[in-house]
Parts: structure tokens; C-alpha cells; sequence
């Protein structure tokens, strides 16, 4: 994945995260108490200027009542679709390129 895209992915994850912050009526302050991060670090992720681990990923989504899969929403979508479109069988082993690896078909 290229620097633009990881950055772009970034930027779409954060805003997901912030519109989902929003919805649940929260100030940055409130999930800071609910998921354990910073207020500091959660601004930092809503402007998508650091990539989030998945452990953090998930302390924020149990904390607004969601999923991860909502938070990732349009994170990837080419990447999804391609992986979709290549595999009839629904394997999950990919390459960079979105290529099924899996050698049991």
C-alpha cells in the first residue's frame, strides 16, 4: 500500500470514528473516559494524522456501541471490492495486489 493510500485510509477511518463520536452525542473528552485513550490521541485519529492500532480500534468502537466493521466502513473499498470479485470461494488469504493465495483451489 502506497503512502497516499495508507494516508487517505487514515483520514476515512478518523472521520468514520468522529461521525460515529458525533452520533452517539460525545465530546472527545467523554470517549476519552469511555475507551481509555487521550482526548489528545483521539484528535490526533479523527484527523487521520496517525494509523490506530486494532487494539484501540476496538476500545473505540465498544465504547460508542459499535463494530469495528462500521468504524473500517469505506476505509478499503477498493480493496474489498477487488478481493470480492476474485475469489468465488470467499478465501481471505490476499496478496498486496487483492490476488487469492489460497492453494486449496
Amino acid at each position: 500500500m502506497t503512502e497516499i493510500k495508507r494516508a487517505q485510509a487514515a483520514v476515512r477511518l478518523g472521520r468514520n470514528i468522529r461521525a460515529a463520536r458525533v452520533k452517539a452525542g460525545y465530546s472527545r473528552e467523554k470517549l476519552s473516559e469511555l475507551s481509555g485513550l487521550s482526548t489528545n490521541y483521539i484528535g490526533i485519529i479523527e484527523r487521520g494524522m496517525k494509523n490506530i492500532t486494532i487494539i484501540n480500534c476496538q476500545s473505540l468502537a465498544s465504547a460508542l456501541n459499535t463494530s469495528i466493521d462500521k468504524l473500517l466502513e469505506g476505509v478499503f473499498p477498493a480493496t474489498n471490492e477487488s478481493r470480492n470479485n476474485k475469489c468465488p470461494s470467499g478465501c481471505i488469504l490476499f496478496n498486496m495486489a487483492g490476488e487469492c493465495e489460497s492453494k486449496e483451489h
